[in-house]
């Protein structure tokens, strides 16, 4: 079992991807937003980050250039879960360095899928 950090300002989202960790054999701890995420991962071992793309006040790739710039976060997984559909953030969030970019609505068994791969990657 991992513990993954899930960041997004949605609760539905929260409630629905804590229920997909525990399906899948990994614990969930959320976060509202960057600033708490960033909180959390000073403080908490975690073993892959879910990031949504579009939140208020720090967006998810300033999350990702944070998470990069430290030094535990080179070696995070780090995925994006987002609703945007453009091109454009999947590429940006890529070449800062996201390890995976899934769009909303995702099936349990893609993300679960992706969240093994990761994880067999770091091991």
């Amino acid at each position: 079992m991992a513990d993954i950090l899930i960041v997004d300002d949605n609760p539905i989202m929260h409630r629905t991807l804590s229920v997909i960790m525990r399906k899948i054999g990994h614990q969930a701890i959320v976060a509202h937003g960057g600033e708490q995420a960033l909180t959390i991962l000073a403080s908490t071992p975690v073993r892959l980050a879910i990031i949504d793309m579009n939140m208020p006040g720090m967006g998810g790739l300033e999350l990702l250039e944070k998470i990069r710039a430290s030094e535990s976060g080179n070696r995070l997984p780090v995925v994006f879960l987002t609703g945007s559909g453009q091109k454009s953030d999947q590429q940006s969030a890529l070449a800062l360095g996201a390890d995976g970019f899934l769009n909303k609505p995702v099936s349990s068994h893609q993300l679960r899928d992706l969240i093994n791969q990761l994880l067999d990657r770091g091991e």
